[in-house]
C-alpha cells in the first residue's frame, strides 16, 4: 500500500478549508499551497492535486461511499472525504489517528455498487440536475459527464508581440510541449500541465492563459483595427487583451467594470502585453453612460452567469451555486443587454456571451431581449453554443446582434 506523508495530509485539509469555508477559488487555493511548499516533489504535487480536486468534484459520490449525506461544515467532514480518496487509491491510513474507526471495507464495497441516481453518480446538487434536465433534456447527462472530466490547459498567443509558431518553438526550449488545433487560431494546448506563470515568455507578455473555447469569443465580434470597442463587463480583461491583439493595437477599447481591483489587474496585464489601446473605466450599476450612447462600433458583453460551463476547471461551483442565484443573475443579464445596447452605433455589432450551457441564460435571454422595446432595433446575426460534450474545454454561448 502507498504511504501519505503527514505534511501532505495537512496540506490537503488546509487547501479544502479554503475552498469550502473561505470560498476561495479551487485553482487559487491549490496554487498557494503548492507554492508554499517548494520541497514537495512531482509525486507529492500530483497526489495533492488529484485528491484535492477529486474531493470537490465527487463530494456526493464520496458521501454515498461513506454511507451518509452531509453538508461540509467542519474539518472532520473534510477528513472523511480525504479518507475516501485515500482508500480508493490504496493508501495506508491505519497509522492515522484521524481514521480510527474509519470503515474502509464499507467504502470499497459501496464503490462497487451500481448507482442509478445521477445526482450521486455525477455528484451534483438536486436543483442543478432538475435545471439540467429541463434546459437540456436530450444532452444533460452527456454534458455533466463531460463537465466532470478535468479540462486541458490552453494559452493564447499575443500576436502583437509574437507568432504562434515562434512561441511554440520558444516554449519547447523550456520543455513545455504544446499542440496546435486548427479550430483555435490563437491557441496552443499544453500536452502536460506545467506551472507557466513564472515562465520568462509569460512575463514578457508573449501569451496569456485562456481556455480555448473562450478564445473564440473575441473574434466572434468581427472586430477590426481602428474601431471603438466597449468591453462592458471586462473583469481582469482576458477578452479585452484578445480584442487588442485582433485590432493590432490600433483603435480604442473602453474596458468597463464595477470592480476596481479587476481593472487594476487589467492595467498590469496590458503593460505586460505591450497593449496601449485599452482604457479602463470604473462604473457603477446605476450609471446611465449617456456620454457613450451610439459611440461604439463593437460591444462585448461577457455577461455574469452561473458559470456551469466551467465545471471542468471550477468544480467547487457545484456547491456554491443555487437556483435562486441563477434566477437573480438572469435578471441582471437582461438589464445589461438593455443598458449597453444603447451604446452601439447604427450598423454596429454587439456580442453577448456567457460561460453557461443553460439556454435560460443564453438563447432564451436573447429571444427575450429582441422582443423588448430596446431590442426591437436589433437583428440576430448568429448564435453559437459551445458544448462541453467530447470537449477538453469550457462550455460557452455567444450571440452576435446588429443594430439596425
Amino acid at each position: 500500500m502507498k504511504k501519505l506523508h503527514r505534511n501532505i495530509f495537512f496540506g490537503l485539509i488546509a487547501c479544502l478549508e479554503k475552498v469550502f469555508f473561505q470560498k476561495t477559488r479551487a485553482s487559487q487555493a491549490l496554487l498557494k499551497i503548492i507554492n508554499s511548499n517548494p520541497k514537495w516533489g512531482k509525486r507529492d504535487r500530483s497526489t495533492i492535486t488529484d485528491c484535492f480536486y477529486s474531493c470537490i468534484r465527487w463530494k456526493s459520490k464520496y458521501e454515498y461511499f461513506i454511507g451518509e449525506k452531509f453538508v461540509v461544515i467542519n474539518q472532520d467532514d473534510l477528513i472523511k472525504l480525504i479518507g475516501v480518496w485515500l482508500t480508493l487509491n490504496d493508501f495506508n491510513i491505519s497509522n492515522y489517528i484521524e481514521y480510527e474507526g474509519f470503515d474502509s471495507k464499507k467504502i470499497l464495497n459501496n464503490s462497487k455498487k451500481i448507482i442509478n441516481d445521477p445526482v450521486i453518480s455525477f455528484s451534483i446538487p438536486d436543483w442543478m440536475d432538475q435545471i439540467g434536465n429541463t434546459e437540456l433534456p436530450n444532452t444533460w447527462i452527456k454534458e455533466i459527464e463531460s463537465l466532470n472530466r478535468p479540462g486541458k490547459v490552453s494559452i493564447r498567443v499575443n500576436r502583437i508581440q509574437i507568432s504562434r509558431n515562434k512561441l511554440q518553438n520558444l516554449l519547447s526550449n523550456y520543455s513545455i510541449e504544446t499542440k496546435i488545433d486548427s479550430k483555435y487560431p490563437d491557441a496552443l494546448i499544453l500536452l502536460t500541465k506545467k506551472n507557466i506563470l513564472k515562465n520568462p515568455l509569460y512575463l514578457k507578455g508573449f501569451f496569456e492563459i485562456q481556455d480555448a473555447n473562450s478564445q473564440l469569443i473575441a473574434p466572434y465580434t468581427l472586430v477590426e483595427p481602428n474601431m471603438t470597442v466597449i468591453d462592458a463587463c471586462s473583469g481582469a480583461g482576458g477578452k479585452a487583451l484578445h480584442l487588442a491583439s485582433l485590432m493590432r493595437n490600433k483603435g480604442e477599447i473602453i474596458a468597463m467594470d464595477i470592480k476596481p481591483n479587476k481593472l487594476k489587474e487589467l492595467s498590469k496585464r496590458a503593460i505586460r502585453n505591450k497593449v496601449n489601446i485599452i482604457k479602463p473605466l470604473l462604473i457603477n450599476e446605476t450609471d446611465t453612460l449617456e456620454e457613450y450612447f451610439s459611440s461604439a462600433d463593437r460591444i462585448l458583453i461577457d455577461s455574469p452567469c452561473s458559470g456551469v460551463g466551467t465545471l471542468k476547471r471550477n468544480p467547487e461551483l457545484k456547491w456554491r451555486l443555487s437556483k435562486d442565484f441563477i434566477n437573480n443573475i438572469m435578471e441582471s443579464q437582461i438589464k445589461l443587454l438593455e443598458k449597453f445596447s444603447r451604446l452601439l452605433k447604427p450598423n454596429g455589432k454587439i456580442v453577448y456571451a456567457t460561460c453557461s450551457i443553460f439556454p435560460c441564460e443564453n438563447e432564451k435571454q436573447i429571444s427575450k431581449f429582441l422582443k423588448s422595446d430596446t431590442g426591437s432595433s436589433f437583428i440576430l446575426e448568429e448564435e453559437i453554443a459551445y458544448s462541453t460534450i467530447n470537449s477538453d474545454f469550457n462550455g460557452f454561448y455567444s450571440a452576435r446582434l446588429m443594430r439596425k
